[in-house]
């Protein structure tokens, strides 16, 4: 039986296909299984989730974001990337980074959250979309060392 969040994620790919792209079934179970993904709610109802997996030069790649065409605030993206951020800091993934088709408004959204554009490709499907990489460095905390001052006898 697919869980909520399986049938949040067919939910996206049918009304948004043209703007996260197809992920097989079996791929969306394992990054489920794998716990490598985030999701958003919103007054008590799923809105919004991304897959996302750290690559060996520790990137967190984000293979897919949305979220639902009636939450899309930029304070649900936001948090939703704050989650994402999290776990990749947590294993030591250096930066973050997506591709985002270059038609697409969400470019914008991007960008809006300190994203920079370091690259684009063609397409690999019949469209030939371009698409553009953005790639944000990790921007959680540093620790801070305290020191104390011992007392000599």
């Amino acid at each position: 039986m697919a869980s909520d969040l399986e049938k949040l994620i067919d939910h996206a790919q049918r009304v948004d296909d043209h703007a996260i792209g197809f992920l097989p079934r079996q791929a969306i179970v394992e990054y489920i299984d794998a716990k490598r993904v985030e999701s958003i709610d919103c007054n008590g109802d799923r809105v919004g989730f991304a897959l996302w997996r750290i690559s060996p030069f520790r990137e967190c790649k984000i293979v897919q974001c949305w979220v639902r065409s009636d939450a899309r605030l930029i304070e649900n993206g936001r948090r939703l990337l704050q989650a994402v951020e999290g776990n990749a800091a947590k294993r030591r993934a250096s930066c973050l980074r997506c591709w985002v088709a270059d038609d697409l408004p969400s470019n914008l959204f991007w960008q809006s959250l300190g994203f920079e554009l370091v690259g684009w490709r063609i397409g690999r499907n019949k469209t030939g979309r371009r698409h553009n990489l953005y790639r944000r460095p990790i921007q959680i905390p540093q620790a801070t060392t305290t020191s104390r001052a011992h007392a000599r006898p």
